[in-house]
């Protein structure tokens, strides 16, 4: 964004002294010189210089160019802030999704320990449950586990994107 930033910059100040380079310009030069020997003889000159264009055809399309050239940074820099702005809003809603989905897997595995539990309650205490039942339970809990690490995981990446995407919006929008 910086960068899209100066080049907008370069290409105004172009255009800007495209449209100087058109105008009255007045330059001065002083000059003053002393003889080898190091006499007190001294030479002084001063002078004042006024430039005028006359005619120049090739100046109002040059202008207009660096103009085009100006407007179409300052257009690419707000597509790109835009661009990232949309992108940082899409990684936003990932995260959040995540976030949501592991509150919402937490809320299941819970209900899944206390059948997990009850299931390895009933096989052991009054045989009603057979021992594939036990490992059912167990595999569903564990998976249930798992879903709950990735969905944080997720959320803790997205949340890194963020920060590493927001490093490149801090700056234009101040």
């Amino acid at each position: 964004m910086l960068q899209l930033e100066a080049q907008q910059h370069a290409a105004e100040q172009l255009a800007n002294a495209t449209a100087a380079s058109q105008r009255p310009q007045v330059s001065w030069a002083v000059q003053a010189s002393r003889d080898l020997a190091g006499d007190r003889q001294s030479q002084w000159q001063a002078g004042v210089t006024l430039s005028l264009p006359l005619y120049n055809p090739g100046a109002a399309p040059a202008e207009r160019a660096a103009r085009q050239r100006a407007e179409a940074a300052r257009l690419q820099r707000e597509d790109t802030l835009a661009t990232l702005l949309n992108r940082i809003d899409q990684v936003q809603g990932q995260a959040e999704a995540a976030f949501t989905r592991a509150r919402d897997v937490v809320q299941v595995l819970r209900d899944s320990e206390r059948v997990r539990d009850d299931t390895l309650q009933m096989w052991q205490q009054l045989g009603r449950r057979s021992l594939f039942d036990v490992m059912s339970a167990e595999g569903d809990h564990f998976n249930l586990r798992l879903a709950y690490v990735d969905a944080l995981h997720d959320g803790q990446q997205s949340v890194a994107l963020l920060w590493s995407l927001a490093g490149g919006v801090g700056q234009p929008l101040r």
